[in-house]
This record gives structure tokens, sequence and C-alpha cells, in this order.
């Protein structure tokens, strides 16, 4: 009798142990799931972050642009005056 009484205290105490652990799971186990949704939260902001880095980049390269594009009119117009004026000279001589 005194044996099984030994037993049970024994199975009492394991089992007091496996809970005390099961409850510490179950608290780590929460602390996991806090953790997966603020990572999802910012994988989220992260992407939507990108998307707006993207926009501005594009942004950007057409501000650098404008000054090129603007420069290429500025020579296509100075080269039709030029020439104009060449071809309007060569004219003149001819018929002089």
């Amino acid at each position: 009798m005194e044996e099984s009484n030994v037993k049970i205290e024994q199975h009492d105490q394991r089992l007091k142990t496996l809970e005390r652990d099961v409850d510490e799971l179950r608290e780590i186990a929460n602390e996991i799931s806090d953790i997966n949704e603020v990572l999802a939260t910012l994988s989220a902001e992260f992407k939507h972050t990108n998307e707006r880095l993207k926009r501005h980049a594009k942004k950007i390269e057409e501000f650098e642009n404008q000054p090129r594009a603007r420069l290429q009119q500025l020579i296509t117009a100075v080269t039709a005056a030029l020439v104009g004026g060449l071809i309007s000279i060569i004219i003149g001589a001819i018929f002089s």
C-alpha cells in the first residue's frame, strides 16, 4: 500500500511538472503567434513602402530627363537656324 502511495505521489509530481511545462509552452506559442502577426504587418508595410519608392524613383528619373530633353530641343533649334541661315546665304550668293 505504501509503495502505491509513493507511486501515486510521484505521478502527481510528474503531472504537475508536465502541466507547468505545457503552460510555459502555451505562453511561448502565444508569443510566437504575436510575433507572426507583427511580421505579417511589417511585410505588408515594406511592400507598400517599396511600391512608393519605385514611384518616387520614376518621378525623379522624369525630373532628371527634363533638362536633357530641353537641351536636345535647343540644339535642334540652333542647328535648324544655322542650316537655314547657310541655305539663305547660299541662295543669296547664287542669285546675286
